[in-house]
């Protein structure tokens, strides 16, 4: 080998050894953040409460305060991959979701959602940035969310009094009698 060319390459090939580690690197870094797109949905999330009004039907206008409450006392966690607890007004309901497809180009994962009662049904979580849509389809809306830190989901978790003054319970008929308290 020539004496000008070990000169060339004792000068390029370190400079070539860095540019293909910093390829890999970020050929890694890239990889890893597209297989991890499920991991952006672990936290703490609650009802992004302005752009679900946005989207209440007509309909919907007469219960506008009673909504409103509603998603001031709700948070998702999401503590692993895999589980969902919604948290609503002192009760919890935990899910569990299995990833079925991965969109990286609109951020989707298209899941199957499971109840406690083993009850399925599809769905599809928006991954944005501090924010999240789940979306299942059919009659049920959207729910946008936004993340939120273990403070604030702490404090959305605590149980609220009942500031609407909703009847505890049932409801009795008209014309029903009303039976008397036991010992009476």
């Amino acid at each position: 080998m020539p004496d000008s060319m070990k000169t060339f390459l004792s000068l390029t090939g370190p400079a070539l050894a860095a540019l293909g580690i910093s390829l890999v690197a970020i050929g890694c870094d890239n990889k890893s953040e597209e297989a991890d797109l499920e991991g952006r949905v672990i936290g703490y999330w609650a009802p992004d409460a302005e752009a679900m009004m946005k989207e209440k039907g007509p309909e919907e206008d007469g219960i506008e305060a009673l909504r409103t409450e509603m998603l001031a006392a709700m948070t998702f966690e999401i503590p692993e991959k895999g589980k969902i607890v919604m948290h609503m007004m002192g009760d919890s309901l935990s899910l569990s979701y299995t990833v079925k497809t991965i969109d990286e180009a609109s951020k989707t994962l298209s899941v199957e959602i499971t109840d406690p009662d083993g009850t399925t049904k599809s769905g599809a979580f928006v991954i944005g940035e501090d924010k999240l849509k789940l979306s299942t389809g059919g009659d049920e809306p959207d729910l946008s969310l936004l993340r939120i830190d273990e403070a604030a989901f702490k404090k959305r978790k605590v149980v609220l009094p009942n500031t609407l003054d909703l009847p505890e319970g049932p409801d009795p008929e008209e014309g029903d009698p009303t039976e008397p308290a036991p010992g009476n």
